[in-house]
């Protein structure tokens, strides 16, 4: 039976889609792997929901007991993503949820959580001190910012814009809702600053002061476009030179793009994120009294935008999605030690390349030339920017000791690649990884292809609960798991 999650959060037109919004990327990133979503929220949340198909439950404050009573077979993870919830709310869900994944960036409350994420810039476990557990692991930083797959996939290109070139556009977005309508105060200041490129303004689903917008924007005629309920959100920001918008959830949509941004704090629970922003050089922070002057300071200053741009990027790649799914998984014990997996990085390349070329690796590859170090930086490139494909380190002991990679087609299924470090096999890693990765997939065939005369691996997958389908091709179907 395919896993549950079920998110526990709010929104509103002025409690803002942030919330929301971070939910349904890590909702249907596990979707996409075979999970079965669910979301319990407020009345008015409803209106806002994406999914419409995604099972539903309206809840207030009794929303422990209804959430049991809605599921009684429990959840194999539970999302709760709520400032007015904390521990007492959590230990009523202890039972019924396997496993509780707990979002918060305030760090002003207790909380009883397997996995706690907080995505603020410099934030780690200090931070909580006694308001989580030992037994509670922190994801921390930026890196874990759960943004739609959209965003990595234009990260490369929106990245090569950010060399300084003059700003010729300029996205204002202030999130789903913006109810104090900031977005006609960050119009004006530009209009006061006298700047003439072009505007793509955008405005959420819950954003009420549309007609007021359309009035601001005349005086820049066909300059301006208004955008509402943006789909490709990535695209239209990989396209601006600068931002303009709130210090929240979209400022890692912005920091993914390495886009250059003057953010303001329309909430108070943006404090926190804006001054780590501001710490790190990747926004400039601004207000209503200041906003104009600090628009045409930084319009006149391109090195403080490449800055910018190259600090906002390091803070935030957008494959946070990949490693807080990662970290729901377990590690596994193995002869003499305990096999896990973790994202690959860009520092992980050299010791990637140096396992790809040797011999024995080489013998049963699709390809068994070696690749030359360019070949294998722009194969690995494409594989960081490419949402579909999983690129993943075996690791022994925490230590790194082959790679599994999990490419996804457009029917669902996955297909899977692995090696071991030669000098580390027959310590089990290799069918730990495997099994690992069927876990990951927990709803979602996975598909081999194993060269006949590889007999090892060929016993592998069969270990692994692999069924060869001919000679060459296998499958590990969920659904007999």
């Amino acid at each position: 039976m395919a896993p549950l999650v079920v998110a526990r959060f709010d929104a509103g037109a002025r409690l803002g889609l942030g919330h929301l919004v971070r939910c349904h990327a890590l909702l249907d990133l596990l979707g996409g792997l075979g999970w079965v979503r669910a979301v319990a929220v407020n009345a008015e949340g409803t209106v806002f929901l994406p999914d419409r198909g995604m099972a539903t439950l309206v809840v207030g404050d009794d929303d422990a007991a209804r959430m049991r009573a809605r599921w009684p077979d429990g959840c194999d993870l539970v999302i709760v993503d709520h400032y007015r919830r904390d521990a007492g709310f959590e230990r009523a869900l202890r039972g019924w949820a396997r496993r509780i994944l707990v979002i918060d960036d305030l760090a002003d409350r207790p909380h009883d959580a397997d996995l706690l994420l907080d995505q603020t810039p410099g934030r780690g476990a200090a931070d909580y001190g006694s308001l989580i557990g030992p037994a509670t692991r922190g994801l921390f930083g930026g890196e874990h910012a759960l943004l739609r797959p959209q965003f990595q996939a234009a990260r490369r290109v929106a990245l090569a814009r950010r060399d300084g070139r003059a700003v010729e556009r300029i996205a204002i977005a202030f999130g789903g809702s913006d109810p104090d309508d900031w977005t006609s105060r960050a119009i004006g200041a530009l209009a006061a600053c006298g700047f003439s490129g072009a505007l793509d303004v955008v405005l959420g689903a819950a954003a009420p002061h549309g007609d007021r917008v359309r009035a601001a924007i005349a005086p820049f005629g066909d300059r301006a476009l208004v955008h509402r309920d943006v789909a490709d959100m990535a695209g239209l920001l990989a396209r601006a030179d600068l931002a303009i918008g709130a210090a929240g959830v979209s400022s890692w949509e912005r920091c993914a793009l390495g886009l250059p941004a003057l953010a303001v704090v329309i909430a108070d629970n943006q404090e926190a994120c804006a001054a780590a922003l501001a710490r790190s050089g990747a926004a400039a922070i601004s207000d209503a009294a200041s906003l104009a002057d600090d628009l045409a300071q930084l319009l006149d200053q391109p090195a403080t935008r490449v800055a910018m741009a190259t600090a906002g990027a390091s803070l935030c790649d957008g494959r946070g999605l990949q490693r807080v799914a990662l970290a729901l998984l377990p590690s596994l014990p193995v002869r003499g030690g305990i096999a896990s997996l973790r994202l690959a990085e860009p520092d992980d390349s050299a010791r990637m390349l140096s396992w790809q070329s040797l011999p024995e690796v080489r013998r049963f590859a699709r390809n068994p030339a070696v690749p030359t170090p360019e070949e294998h930086a722009a194969w690995l490139d494409g594989v960081l920017s490419d949402p579909r494909r999983w690129l993943m380190l075996i690791e022994l002991d925490g230590r790194p000791c082959g790679v599994l990679r999990l490419d996804q087609a457009e029917d669902g299924r996955f297909e899977v690649s692995i090696l071991v470090d030669p000098a580390l096999q027959g310590r089990g890693a290799a069918l730990a990884a495997l099994n690992l990765a069927q876990g990951l997939c927990a709803g979602v065939d996975i598909l081999a292809e194993v060269d006949p005369d590889n007999a090892a691996s060929r016993a592998l997958f069969l270990k692994a609960g692999f069924q060869a389908i001919d000679a060459r091709h296998w499958r590990w179907r969920a659904d007999i798991a």
